[in-house]
């Protein structure tokens, strides 16, 4: 296996970025294809799908920080030329925290009714919103082994073959949508947003399994399966994924919980506040597509060279590479972040509906753009510092930061002030606080 693809060259970190933006804009695919599916039934569904989709991505993100641990070993063995058994190893002792996730999700299945009660959510959205995001938790394991198999052909350089699993996926999720809604089969589910969430779900398997078997058959996983250094990996790479994930993990719930709680705040306010912070949030989301996909691509190229400079951040030639990643990861931000708000009102047109508010949605489009370029530093420097598993302190900033600042401010924002908007922009807040922790941190 050639190991072109490890160098740290233009050509091969925007090939990377590219593809991880494709592949991070077709993920996203899936949630903004549900919104146009459901836009024809009403403005309800719309609120439900969209509020749901909030939340299953916020839960989601409390597992995702095995997989990025996962990735960043996985990429690590890759650029030491450590590969085969390694790997094998790995991925059997992630898919023991799979199990564990999986659990997990189950039990929250029961919380999201009463949650979503608790906090004052309009009647008549609960019940859509806890079938959509209850169906959809119960595919957190398949799930999750897409996201590692894909991450694993990544890393490999088999970048096209990630893509064209999604892009299938993609389709297919479509098809089962238009199937699920649009047809006798409708009847079969209880709800609107059960048929989507279970089109999703269907689709998620299908690609967990396409994704390993390929994976496993292009690194002989046969041969090596009864080889003794490879449980032995997986022992050890179980220990270490529990030890760390947590904290990965609750880096990026946190995240999530900081844009999915005030969006939860706005949902006491109307129907049509709703909808219009979904589809804004939708179009951020697909917006971040482009700066996620430069800082997937940094967090790759350091793991590949974290052997060579024995894993420290303040050596000369790790100081070289965080300089050059940095740059790459600017450009395309700065440029997506233009194009999106010349864009802005097309946008939102072609999401929304006709019964939407697209002036209130633009406006609350524009209070996540605010604060991107403080945004960008703390989303670069928190993927360095989960390259180095850095899990405590990833943990203690974001949650002081999540519940400490952005919380309190929306909270603020929606019951005393009245204002979307502002419970919003209050994030930007806390993410200049993370950006100065992470940077002082790392350094």
């Amino acid at each position: 296996m050639t190991d072109q693809h490890t160098k740290l060259t233009l050509r091969n970190y925007f090939s990377y970025a590219t593809l991880a933006f494709v592949i991070g804009l077709v993920t996203v695919g899936f949630g903004a294809v549900d919104l146009l599916m459901v836009g024809p039934l009403g403005i309800v569904h719309v609120a439900g799908v969209g509020q749901g989709d909030l939340i299953v991505s916020c839960l989601m993100a409390g597992f995702l920080g095995f997989v990025d641990v996962f990735a960043a070993r996985f990429a690590a063995a890759e650029g030491g030329r450590d590969r085969g058994g390694r790997q094998v190893g790995l991925a059997l002792g992630f898919l023991g925290t799979v199990v564990l996730c999986a659990v997990l999700a189950f039990a929250l299945t029961w919380l999201v009714q009463p949650a979503l009660v608790l906090m004052q959510q309009v009647d008549e959205l609960v019940v859509p919103i806890t079938d959509y995001v209850a169906h959809r938790l119960y595919g957190v394991a398949p799930f999750l082994v897409y996201l590692a198999a894909s991450e694993a052909l990544k890393i490999s350089g088999q970048r096209t073959l990630a893509l064209q699993i999604l892009v299938a996926g993609l389709a297919a999720n479509a098809g089962l949508n238009a199937l699920f809604l649009y047809s006798p089969v409708s009847a079969y589910f209880a709800s609107v947003e059960s048929a989507v969430a279970v089109s999703t779900v269907l689709v998620h398997v299908a690609m967990a399994v396409a994704a390993a078997a390929i994976w496993l058959r292009l690194i002989g996983a046969r041969s090596l399966i009864a080889h003794p250094d490879v449980w032995q990996h997986a022992r050890g790479d179980l220990g270490f994924l529990m030890k760390t994930g947590p904290g990965i993990s609750a880096r990026l719930l946190n995240d999530y919980a900081g844009s999915v709680i005030p969006i939860l705040f706005i949902g006491t306010m109307s129907t049509t506040t709703v909808a219009a912070a979904a589809i804004a949030t939708k179009i951020y989301t697909i917006f971040c597509r482009v700066p996620q996909a430069a800082f997937s691509a940094s967090f790759v190229y350091y793991s590949y060279g974290l052997e060579d400079w024995a894993g420290s951040a303040n050596s000369q030639k790790a100081k070289a590479v965080i300089a050059q990643l940095r740059r790459y990861a600017a450009w395309p931000t700065a440029i997506a972040l233009l194009v999106t708000l010349v864009s802005t009102p097309l946008l939102v047109r072609l999401f929304g509906g006709s019964e939407l508010d697209v002036g209130l949605a633009g406006l609350l489009l524009l209070a996540y753009l605010l604060f991107v370029p403080l945004y960008f530093f703390e989303q670069f420097y928190g993927e360095l510092l989960t390259a180095h598993a850095k899990a405590g302190l990833l943990f203690k900033a974001s949650t002081a930061a999540t519940y400490l600042i952005t919380i309190p401010l929306a909270y603020f924002s929606v019951f005393y002030v009245e204002s979307a908007f502002l419970a919003i922009l209050g994030k930007g807040v806390a993410v200049a606080v993370l950006a100065a922790v992470y940077w002082v941190q790392f350094h």
